[in-house]
């Protein structure tokens, strides 16, 4: 008896939510979405006309919030501790695109697991009652959870709508085309592109098309990052090395115009949402054998260079003395993936040399790190007559914060302006001093 009147509660509870809920608009995500080409080409990306209000919509889920909610329940696209997906609404016909968008719930916790949003599944078409919101430049929907609203699965699709063929010129052709706006948060495909910009400690990098046109690849799914919410046990994910040759990358579009990458962002899902067509060879590790270096001092320089899908056919250094001429100098083996080349001394004092490194596969693929070397150098030392002072380490003539020193062990000469008893540490930070070798 008990049990009934249990079950008999939490239906009437339900019942409530679901009545409540209706009083809410049904709209499209088309209504949340939709900008005139007008209005974007003379104002830019305006947050949604919607925003700020409480309705109601539905559309086809492209991702699931958790790996599996009853077993492993972590999320799978990271937006801090929420639950978060993407839907599409195939229905949406009234304009060109403007049907996709991200939902996502804040408050996971006690009460608020009511709304079932962890449950939903991936080609379910669910109904969601939300706050229309914008994070930075992208619209989104926030679950409602005050009150507690359950979604509502509507239907059960075979699977998820297929991508759009998109080109990158869609997004980028010459500058960013503002228009595109009509794909955020739509479920695209992009073939033939070329990478670069690989960082190492997001998992991002940049999809080109040999034309100057690009797009982002954006590691919000734990299956395509090197960050925290890096799904370990379920993906082996590594960022290309840069000048792989994509045969497509498929995903989600964001929209981000602040930041260190300013744009169009692809967000893949799943394991098998990238495929590569032909991969160059990976240098890493790359050092060199002095941190300080005197006048007509050699320079040996050494880097692991591996080629995932063949061989290294030849690997080579190149420097400048000064912002010069580079030089070639080829690089030798040294076993195993370990190469390495000798700069020879500079008899300059102050002298400054940049250098890259360049290599190609079997099959005729080349990388080089840093990809543009002239344009933006990533290596390089001075040559000294002295030793290393303060002003040495913090010089970067290339518009960085990234040292020449970076790295390296050096000896440094200075008066201490604040010492460990003015940055003690903590258990995740280290004991500190500040230093400096001038007056003021």
């Amino acid at each position: 008896m008990r049990k009934l009147v249990l079950l008999f509660c939490i239906i009437f509870f339900l019942f409530g939510l679901s009545t409540f809920a209706q009083t809410y608009p049904l709209v499209t995500v088309e209504d949340i979405q939709f900008q005139s080409d007008s209005s974007l080409l003379a104002n830019g990306d305006q947050p949604s006309p919607l925003n700020g209000d409480t309705v109601r919509v539905r559309g086809t889920v492209l991702v699931a919030p958790l790996v599996d909610p009853q077993n492993d329940r972590r999320v799978i696209v990271w937006a801090g501790a929420a639950w978060n997906t993407y839907i599409q609404d195939e229905n949406g016909l009234v304009y060109e695109m403007f049907d996709g968008i991200t939902m996502r719930q804040g408050d996971t916790t006690g009460a608020a697991q009511g709304t079932f949003f962890d449950l939903v599944d991936t080609a379910q078409v669910v109904e969601f009652t939300v706050v229309v919101e914008e994070f930075i430049e992208t619209t989104q929907g926030a679950i409602l959870v005050d009150p507690v609203t359950p979604v509502q699965i509507i239907s059960n699709e075979p699977k998820r709508p297929d991508p759009i063929e998109l080109d990158i010129s869609d997004f980028y052709d010459g500058q960013q085309n503002v228009l595109a706006e009509k794909y955020e948060g739509m479920y695209v495909v992009v073939r033939s592109g070329i990478t670069s910009d690989r960082n190492v400690s997001t998992g991002t990098f940049r999809i080109n098309d040999g034309n100057g046109n690009f797009i982002y690849m954006y590691d919000q799914s734990g299956y395509f990052t090197l960050r925290g919410h890096r799904l370990t046990g379920l993906t082996d994910y590594q960022p290309p090395p840069d000048g792989t040759v994509l045969s497509y990358i498929r995903g989600v579009i964001q929209t981000r115009w602040g930041g260190s990458a300013p744009g169009y962002h692809i967000i893949p899902f799943y394991p098998g949402d990238i495929e590569i067509s032909a991969q160059p060879p990976t240098i890493s590790m790359i050092r060199r054998n002095l941190s300080e270096v005197m006048t007509n001092q050699a320079v040996d320089i050494s880097a692991s260079i591996v080629d995932t899908d063949g061989s290294v056919d030849s690997a080579r250094l190149y420097y400048r003395i000064d912002g010069g001429s580079f030089n070639m100098i080829e690089l030798t083996s040294s076993g195993g993936d370990i190469y390495s080349g000798t700069i020879p001394g500079v008899n300059s004092d102050s002298a400054l040399v940049d250098y890259y490194l360049w290599a190609k596969d079997n099959l005729g693929n080349e990388s080089k790190v840093p990809p543009s070397p002239d344009t933006n150098p990533q290596y390089f030392y001075l040559v000294l007559n002295r030793s290393v002072t303060i002003q040495d380490i913090q010089f970067n003539p290339f518009g960085t914060d990234i040292s020449g020193y970076n790295g390296y062990y050096v000896t440094l000469n200075g008066i201490v302006t604040a010492d460990t008893s003015d940055f003690p540490g903590s258990g995740v930070t280290a004991y500190r001093i500040y230093m400096q070798n001038g007056t003021g």
